[in-house]
């Protein structure tokens, strides 16, 4: 019987068989590659690695990951957490196995130098196209171990900017608790350097990073397509105008996710967009706010062109003035409008102003609206508009795909 299967294993040629091997678990795929020295040979094939994920968010799994670094060629994606404490972590950044895909989570200051060198190490290798990088807020490391040094966190960052045919970059997890130091001025001269690829970016952006954010939106400025940027308060620092004039030069620029900054009215020349995202807040200046709120207006009166809308924590007399805005011309495509304006209870008043807007939104097939702990505008809603889809949660629009 084994001389059977073994016979029939043979007539299967190595392709066939890589595939099958790419199906199983790390922990089997070990095993077998013990039972013969054909598949001991086919575990270095690049197809048995093509599309595995492998994450070395645990110690158990960091093992598996540095088996499999002596194996692999090449993989779908890596997840790892620095710094390591394994004496294996040299591999990381020796190992001649390229990812497609790298997630870096920095636990610990020195973390940042090991992701820089690591960024460093795949970019070397030729297939990394995204790179996630997530400073973890760990509360049992002190505050100066969890922070990177200004030279490691420039490292890091320059790395990132520096790095050519990457298709997206995502840096999270900064907070208005967690700013680094970062020395400048921005490497702007590398723009020349680095070809425009990127069509995703999403940043955590405070005062220290804006160079470094802006510096990536001019770089790839001619191929973004999604750009999702993130602060957590304005009080003591607010964006400057100059990101929102890199964004309005994009000319494949569809979807956009932001804090509503002063600025936004900037954004009406850019008739590729699709899909906006605001963020709307409290936590301010109360001039900044009104200019917030006058920009945003001016932008949705010449916006036709949008399909999706998002206004996030809003309040219910800023969300009618907007959408007031939006249906202004009688001419707008938006086809799904999502306000979240946090449970709070529109007025009578404020109804009756949404409900008049609605019908100069020709093209709206689908409203959102968080209207859980008020069912008596619910049904108000619901019945005035018995052909348009009406919700009464709050949801992001991610689902939403513009054409």
């Amino acid at each position: 019987m084994l001389f059977v299967v073994s016979s029939a294993m043979d007539l299967l040629p190595d392709d066939v068989l890589a595939q099958v091997m790419s199906l199983l678990s790390l922990p089997d795929l070990f095993q077998l590659r013990l039972a013969c020295k054909r598949f001991a040979s086919l575990a270095f094939h690049p197809d048995v690695w093509r599309h595995r994920h492998l994450k070395a968010t645990t110690a158990d799994a960091e093992a598996l990951l540095y088996r499999a670094l002596r194996l692999a060629p090449r993989l779908g994606s890596m997840q790892v957490r620095l710094p390591s404490s394994s004496a294996s972590c040299r591999l990381l950044f020796t190992a001649p196995c390229a990812a497609r895909t790298l997630w870096v989570n920095i636990y610990r200051g020195e973390g940042a130098k090991d992701a820089a060198l690591l960024i460093r190490h795949q970019r070397g290798l030729g297939r990394l196209r995204n790179v996630d990088v997530l400073f973890e807020k760990d509360h049992r490391i002190l505050s100066a171990e969890r922070k990177p040094s200004k030279a490691h966190a420039t490292l890091l960052f320059r790395t990132l900017a520096s790095t050519s045919g990457l298709d997206s970059i995502a840096v999270g997890g900064l907070t208005e608790n967690y700013v680094l130091s970062v020395s400048t001025p921005t490497p702007y001269r590398l723009r020349s350097t680095v070809p425009a690829s990127l069509t995703r970016l999403f940043f955590y952006v405070n005062e220290a990073l804006e160079d470094v954010f802006n510096f990536l939106l001019a770089a790839h400025a001619a191929t973004l397509k999604e750009v999702d940027f993130r602060a957590n308060s304005f009080l003591f620092w607010v964006p400057s105008p100059s990101a929102g004039q890199l964004l309005a030069t994009m000319p494949n620029l569809t979807s956009l996710a932001c804090p509503a900054l002063h600025w936004m009215d900037a954004l009406t020349v850019c008739k590729s967009l699709r899909r906006i995202h605001f963020f709307f807040g409290n936590d301010c200046w109360l001039n900044f706010s009104a200019a917030r709120d006058s920009a945003a207006a001016a932008f949705f009166r010449d916006a036709h062109q949008l399909q999706a809308v998002h206004l996030a924590h809003i309040e219910g007399d800023i969300a009618v003035t907007l959408v007031a805005a939006l249906a202004a011309s009688g001419r707008s495509c938006v086809e799904w409008l999502c306000i979240d304006n946090g449970e709070e209870r529109l007025s009578p008043q404020l109804m009756q102003d949404l409900l008049g807007a609605l019908p100069s939104l020709p093209a709206l097939r689908r409203l959102r609206v968080d209207l859980t702990r008020d069912p008596d505008n619910a049904r108000t809603l619901l019945s005035a508009n018995p052909t348009l889809h009406v919700e009464t949660g709050s949801e992001c629009l991610s689902k939403f795909k513009p054409v």
